[in-house]
């Protein structure tokens, strides 16, 4: 679900939920293939410059002269979905619904790609309403999508089947993309001075703070452990070479101690009992 067919799915209900959502608008308009950031600008700029409504554009008549070409057709396309979805409730049953967005999938991306989303969206249960969808499209992790379906089957009184409990995973993420995510345990490997902060942030104190803010939001993402390590050396474009500790390591309560096989037993229990604790 983590693709721009996936987010444009979320935009597609947040709009149904709220008619007014302008984020879920800019979405719809961003997403499609081959409209960028300028497009979206253009017609940003275009709305307050002609003291229009970013709104008003998506769903009432467009004024004469204002938009033209490329941002002309990128804002029609946007229309167009915004009108096949206006008349949608947020009570909507989803299977009722399935077809309607693989339709506008397939017209915004590809059939492939359509075809792609409803095998990975099979998982989910057919009753569910598209407000019950959009919450788990927009879930921050898998606990808060297990409450989701949890509730659904509840409404539906009806058992969670076993096809519907998310699977243990290892997510392998940047640290950008570990934004408003939470796991029970996180890895931060790679804590060395040419990783981070890096050479090109290393003479600009402002890029400095931002990766140090960066490893931040990445060790307040585990709930139960955290397990930060640094290489003594390193294959750096061919040979092995010796590579010095982030200058971050120094900030981390406490020493770090050379290690050959990991986790000890007594580690991994301790951990076991924390997430056991959650």
């Amino acid at each position: 679900m983590d693709s721009d067919t996936g987010r444009f799915v979320l935009a597609i209900v947040r709009l149904v939920c709220d008619l007014h959502d302008h984020v879920a608008h800019r979405l719809i308009l961003g997403l499609r293939p081959g409209v960028g950031i300028g497009t979206c600008d253009a017609i940003a700029n275009a709305v307050i410059n002609n003291a229009l409504s970013y709104w008003d554009v998506f769903g009432n008549p467009l004024p004469r002269g204002v938009f033209h070409g490329r941002n002309l057709t990128a804002l029609n396309h946007a229309r167009q979905v915004c009108a096949q979805v206006g008349a949608w409730q947020r009570t909507d049953i989803f299977a009722a619904r399935l077809a309607d967005i693989a339709g506008i999938l397939t017209a915004t991306f590809s059939a492939a790609e359509a075809q792609t989303w409803q095998n990975n969206a099979a998982v989910l249960p057919p009753d569910m309403m598209l407000v019950e969808l959009r919450d788990w499209l927009w879930a921050d992790n898998d606990e808060q999508q297990m409450a989701v379906l949890q509730a659904v089957f509840t409404r539906l009184n009806q058992h969670m089947p076993a096809a519907a409990v998310l699977p243990s995973r290892v997510r392998i993420m940047s640290m950008h993309g570990a934004k408003g995510l939470s796991s029970r345990i996180v890895f931060v490997p790679g804590l060395e001075e040419h990783i981070i902060p890096g050479p090109w942030r290393q003479p600009y104190p402002g890029l400095v703070l931002e990766a140090a803010r960066l490893l931040y939001v990445s060790i307040t993402r585990a709930r139960a452990a955290c397990i930060l390590s640094y290489a003594a050396q390193r294959r750096i474009h061919g040979p092995m070479r010796p590579t010095v500790p982030s200058r971050f390591t120094t900030n981390l309560n406490g020493p770090f101690l050379g290690r050959a096989n990991g986790l000890q037993l007594p580690e991994v229990q301790q951990i076991i009992a924390e997430i056991a604790n959650l």
